[in-house]
């Protein structure tokens, strides 16, 4: 989520500044989409692979304590993916001037929760609240790319697929590398590592050029804004 939050306050400042252009206004949003796509995809990934081990190495003498939690994380950790599109697309909303249509979508979402959340906490104990959680996000998302898509026409699947490849290839590669050579803390951080050269590698790979135009563009905005 500090990804987000660090990539938002860039970036919702030149959304105000350029709402009256709509092609610019299009390609800043992507590439705020896809700039956060390289890093956080690939964290959530290799979180939901080594969360068992984290808990179970790193929490060696409270494993038994925390492990019932697993579940829930695991869930938390799956409906956190679409998180990069529906934060980057409500602050585009705000910025273009459409802030009912966030509040709209808020007082949904607190409907969703409290509708979904109660029984399936009732049925299925803390664990509910996770499995809400999820169920809102994936049901959601389309309304959310549709209400931005009602202002500015953007791309989100070109976006997100290249390092949501990149993310799928290290994930399955560290999944057999966990399950075959992890068996301590020590072996636990070389897989984690793996897994980030692993992604490194398949990103270079699949969208190497763009992946240098967007660090690149980035790091010019983030050094004008210092200026400021």
């Amino acid at each position: 989520m500090e990804i987000i939050n660090i990539v938002s306050r860039v970036t919702f400042p030149a959304y105000s500044r350029i709402q009256g252009d709509l092609p610019r206004i299009k390609r800043w949003i992507e590439k705020s989409v896809s700039f956060m796509a390289y890093l956080y995809l690939p964290a959530i990934t290799g979180l939901i692979i080594i969360s068992p081990g984290i808990l179970q190495y790193l929490y060696a003498d409270k494993t038994e304590k925390w492990l019932p939690a697993l579940p829930t994380l695991l869930l938390f950790l799956a409906g956190a993916f679409p998180i990069i599109v529906t934060t980057t697309y409500t602050n585009a909303l705000y910025a273009l001037g459409r802030p009912k249509v966030v509040l709209a979508f808020m007082a949904i979402y607190t409907v969703l929760t409290w509708g979904l959340g109660t029984p399936l906490i009732y049925k299925f104990g803390y664990v509910g609240i996770a499995m809400a959680g999820l169920i809102i996000t994936y049901v959601t998302l389309p309304f959310v790319v549709r209400a931005l898509n009602n202002l500015v026409p953007v791309e989100t699947w070109n976006s997100v697929k290249k390092p949501l490849l990149a993310s799928a290839i290290m994930g399955v590669v560290t999944y057999y590398v966990n399950l075959i050579f992890t068996h301590s803390l020590l072996t636990l951080i070389f897989t984690a590592l793996f897994g980030v050269v692993t992604y490194t590698l398949a990103i270079i790979t699949l969208d190497g050029p763009r992946l240098k135009s967007e660090i690149a563009t980035y790091t010019s905005l983030i050094g004008h804004r210092n200026k400021i």
